[in-house]
């Protein structure tokens, strides 16, 4: 802990104030956690400040290319005068991604954090499935019965939106059973499960990052009509390609009115994603 705080007044991370009067103060305590490679194995003990945070952007413009070495030797060493830094070699893993490395491009997976996703949810079979979603289906917020303890579904359905990051495959699918987590029924469930078989069966997909492609940005956008039998509201899906085969972008959102036309909705949608 004294080496932590001792980092922070080196590099100014705050400026000591008076509280203004009639304000307090955001209590903050320690939170200690092992930090664990791909692997499952420790690294070292991480200890992280919980309150008041602040976060910073620092701008500096400088032309780098992923083999300018020399370049990227010159952004450390201006770095490494303001912040504190560690060289720690060679990325491979991070806040539950694993990065790969080779002659095509960079791998990118979430392979280790699906297996404790799928461990978590204690599936008592080892069914797989083909689809991330079953066709056409629908839900609403009175199907079935409502589950008496909601904890496991939420816990499950916020682990799957991170996997997101990687994982586009499965945006919409998440989008959908994401919507009921305040009060989930035993058919959203069945929902979750569906997903997770899906991840069995696709633990080792991976996102890749070519290291040549032309300099051209592409987008895809789709669209349903009225597909929420709740309130009519259609949901709109795209993605962004760059340097032609890196997807480096995506969502899936319902549209915040309701469409008269397909029309309509296509235009919707083209403009949620050329913004």
């Amino acid at each position: 802990m004294t080496e932590e705080l001792s980092a922070l007044h080196k590099t100014y991370a705050w400026d000591l104030i008076s509280l203004p009067p009639g304000k307090r103060a955001i209590g903050s305590c320690w939170v200690y956690k092992i930090k664990i490679d791909s692997h499952g194995t420790a690294l070292f003990i991480k200890s992280t400040s919980h309150g008041c945070i602040i976060l910073s952007l620092y701008v500096h413009y400088m032309i780098i290319t992923g083999d300018d070495d020399n370049g990227i030797i010159e952004l450390k060493l201006k770095l490494v005068r303001h912040f504190e830094m560690k060289e720690l070699g060679t990325l491979r893993y991070f806040v539950g991604i694993e990065v790969a490395h080779s002659p095509r491009g960079y791998l990118l997976s979430q392979s280790k954090y699906i297996g404790t996703i799928l461990k978590q949810a204690h599936l008592s079979d080892t069914q797989t499935i083909a689809s991330s979603l079953e066709l056409d289906v629908h839900y609403t917020s009175s199907d079935r019965v409502h589950l008496s303890d909601p904890t496991l579904y939420r816990t499950l359905v916020g682990s799957l939106v991170y996997l997101t990051i990687i994982r586009s495959d499965i945006a919409y699918a998440v989008h959908v059973v994401s919507q009921f987590v305040v009060s989930p029924t035993t058919v959203h469930w069945v929902g979750v499960l569906h997903i997770l078989r899906y991840l069995r069966c696709t633990q080792f997909q991976s996102l890749l990052f070519p290291t040549s492609s032309s300099l051209e940005l592409c987008a895809y956008s789709d669209v349903d009509w009225g597909g929420d039998s709740t309130n009519q509201k259609s949901t709109t899906g795209f993605c962004f390609f760059f340097l032609e085969d890196s997807l480096i972008s995506w969502k899936s959102k319902t549209q915040v009115v309701v469409s008269c036309s397909s029309t309509e909705v296509e235009y919707r949608a083209m403009t949620s994603t050329t913004p």
